[in-house]
């Protein structure tokens, strides 16, 4: 059985995605074993990323998947207390992850998801086809984020930020309803009353999970999301280690956080950007 890392990275006018996926999969070499880890993305962000493909793919990843079939939208990228950018978005593929993969395991990891430790090894050998996150923890215990619902009296959400599953026709049918969903968004959009303008992973395959009937589908190994809020800076990082500078309790001031050894999705993509030359360089060694 081959197990092995799916990355979708596509860049935008402010962010380098395909960058920030060179770092997760440094983290990913240094915390996890896989088979592969393959990169999913298009020709412009390759090109203005990478200059020399075939060491770049050798090192850092065993794959580069291009995929070109893009609608793009914009979204609001909020940068800590600076101010906010209205920039190009697109996260459409994700649904293609069944058809893409080369691996009998896979599991689907945002480019700006830190792998801080190994626990998602214990996803391997699983005698589960799927398996993702419902609940979800914020590094500020302070501002705890509720469990959400697609609307305040619909379906429960699920996080698309990461994602496990087979290449089986178990996990097929959900990649199948994932794409129906997406494919026909307007439509999904009106019936589960989906708030917001642009499409999103976590609504789609919450929804998909939905029509399946697999509303009780199992959680990752480590059962709870850790997630930072998009206005939470960055003020270290180093091996399995982040320090971030989140609210504190009156809002005004931001107090430091630090994860060690724990996996964490950082939401604000500018801090991120502004460290990752120092994250390749410490999973580099």
């Amino acid at each position: 059985m081959t197990k092995g890392i799916l990355i979708f990275a596509h860049n935008n006018e402010g962010i380098d995605y395909v960058k920030l996926a060179c770092a997760t999969a440094l983290m990913i070499r240094k915390n996890m074993d896989v088979d592969g880890i393959t990169l999913v993305t298009d020709d412009t962000s390759l090109n203005y990323s990478l200059t020399d493909h075939e060491s770049v793919a050798k090192y850092f990843f065993d794959e580069i998947v291009v995929y070109e079939n893009k609608k793009f939208t914009k979204r609001n990228y909020r940068d800590h207390i600076k101010s906010d950018k209205i920039l190009t978005f697109y996260n459409g593929d994700r649904c293609q992850a069944w058809d893409i993969t080369k691996y009998d395991e896979t599991i689907i990891i945002d480019a700006d998801y830190l792998i801080q430790d190994n626990i998602l090894n214990n996803c391997w050998g699983s005698e589960n086809s799927f398996m993702v996150n419902k609940n979800i923890t914020t590094v500020n215990t302070l501002f705890p984020m509720q469990q959400p619902r697609i609307n305040f009296q619909g379906i429960e959400q699920y996080w698309a930020t990461v994602v496990y599953f087979k290449k089986d026709q178990e996990a097929k049918l959900i990649f199948d309803a994932w794409k129906m969903v997406k494919e026909n968004h307007p439509y999904y959009k009106s019936l589960y009353d989906i708030p917001g303008k642009i499409f999103r992973n976590d609504f789609a395959l919450s929804v998909a999970l939905h029509i399946t009937e697999n509303s009780n589908i199992p959680s990752l190994p480590e059962s709870s999301l850790l997630s930072s809020y998009d206005e939470d800076d960055i003020i270290e990082v180093g091996l399995n280690k982040i320090i971030l500078a989140t609210r504190d309790n009156d809002r005004a001031d931001f107090m430091p956080v630090k994860i060690q050894d724990r996996n964490v999705h950082v939401m604000n993509k500018f801090a991120l950007t502004n460290h990752v030359e120092k994250l390749m360089e410490t999973y580099a060694e």
